[in-house]
């Protein structure tokens, strides 16, 4: 019978397998590839995924609030923005997903069906979105503080006067949260104040003063560093994070987590003294080695150290990272951020305070240190290039105003 020569056998009639080879190689190679039906689940989620990145973007009070403003100064007939935002506000008895579907632009082109936008919607609303909005019987209804948002920042004159209250600024958000979604996630596990408490709203600090607060618009979802930024809550949980968590370093080492926060009105007060004490610097003459000023900074700690308040393992090579570990902690869980540096200096570990009211208080707590003698400590200082010299001087122009000399 004549065969395609497509369909001929390739392989050397001598290297030729029997059928019996062939089933058996068959049955006892391994499965390298995804049954279909596990393709497709992997598909979904990641469909799913994105979905629920989408809207937590766009359905974020701000983004939503600010595009209506926009498109109600350019343009004269009402939008898809300008329609979701009156029917947020109107609230009633909320928002069917198939008129979500049409409202949110880009939506319907990303979600084809209803149950795959509530699946969405459900997964948001336990992450980031938390207090955003409820879902019952294919239809979103909006939380207060949601709403609320959306309604004052359409209305208002200015977004400065809506925004003022609700904003807290907060600082060393651990490492490990890295995006805008996880840090609404983190930020709300810190809330107690009820189920309807919300982070409506993750910001950039240049973005809030030089943008919004001046009431100019901003790309909202650009860039952010992690670590620390405005968030956009309700005015009670803005005034329990700052009680919290407040500002001031002495009350800082008690608490649980190592944050601060500080409220707009606040970081306007720190801002503005920021800026004074800038203008007095420059405002200064250039400071001469000859000053001095360093005197009073440097502390000496004996090596071994004797029985006391500190303790050193003796095992272990000393250097700057040994001392970091084992020595800056005890010493700074007294007196908080009063260590600029610390390395071996003969027998004896030299440790540089930030300022010389810091290093008074360290001798108070521990006996086991010491002052250096003035001209030990100024040949350490003269030794020290002239990028230290400077930020060293800063900070100490700087914390003058808390421990004046």
């Amino acid at each position: 019978m004549f065969v395609p020569r497509k369909l001929q056998k390739r392989t050397h009639p001598g290297r030729a397998q029997t059928r019996t080879d062939e089933h058996y190689q068959d049955a006892c190679a391994p499965q390298t590839h995804d049954t279909p039906a596990a393709h497709s689940v992997d598909v979904d989620a990641g469909k799913l995924e994105r979905l629920v990145g989408f809207l937590h973007a766009v359905l974020n009070p701000l983004h939503v609030a600010l595009s209506a403003r926009d498109e109600a100064r350019t343009l004269p007939t009402s939008t898809a923005w300008s329609d979701l935002a009156a029917a947020i506000a109107a609230r009633g008895s909320g928002i069917h997903l198939a008129r979500l579907l049409q409202l949110v632009p880009g939506l319907a082109t990303r979600c084809k069906s209803i149950s795959l936008l509530a699946e969405a919607l459900t997964t948001c609303k336990t992450r980031a979105a938390a207090g955003w909005y409820g879902l019952d019987a294919f239809r979103v209804t909006w939380s207060d503080g949601y709403a609320e948002i959306v309604r004052d920042l359409v209305a208002a004159d200015g977004i400065a006067e809506v925004l003022g209250s609700r904003l807290v600024y907060i600082e060393h958000i651990p490492p490990t949260v890295r995006t805008r979604p996880q840090a609404t996630e983190y930020v709300a596990r810190l809330l107690k104040d009820g189920a309807d408490a919300g982070v409506f709203g993750v910001l950039e600090p240049a973005v809030v003063q030089h943008a919004l607060m001046a009431n100019k618009t901003a790309e909202l979802g650009g860039r952010w560093v992690s670590g620390r930024g405005f968030f956009v809550l309700d005015a009670r949980s803005v005034e329990y994070l700052c009680d919290a968590y407040p500002w001031d370093l002495a009350q800082r080492v008690h608490k649980g987590e190592p944050l601060r926060c500080l409220s707009w009105s606040q970081w306007e007060r720190l801002h503005a003294m920021y800026a004074h004490q800038l203008a007095q610097q420059s405002a200064a003459p250039s400071v001469k080695v000859e000053d001095k000023w360093w005197r009073g900074t440097m502390l000496l700690l004996r090596l071994p150290v004797r029985e006391g308040c500190l303790s050193v393992p003796e095992s272990g090579d000393r250097t700057v990272g040994f001392w970091n570990r084992h020595l800056k902690p005890q010493l700074e869980r007294h007196v908080p951020e009063s260590i600029a540096y610390m390395h071996t200096h003969h027998d004896a570990v030299a440790i540089r305070t930030a300022h010389p009211a810091c290093a008074t208080q360290l001798l108070a707590h521990f006996p086991q240190l010491h002052r250096m003698p003035p001209s030990d400590e100024d040949d350490q200082w003269c030794q020290l290039p002239a990028k230290i010299h400077n930020a060293a001087h800063t900070r100490l122009l700087a914390l003058d105003h808390n421990h004046p000399r």
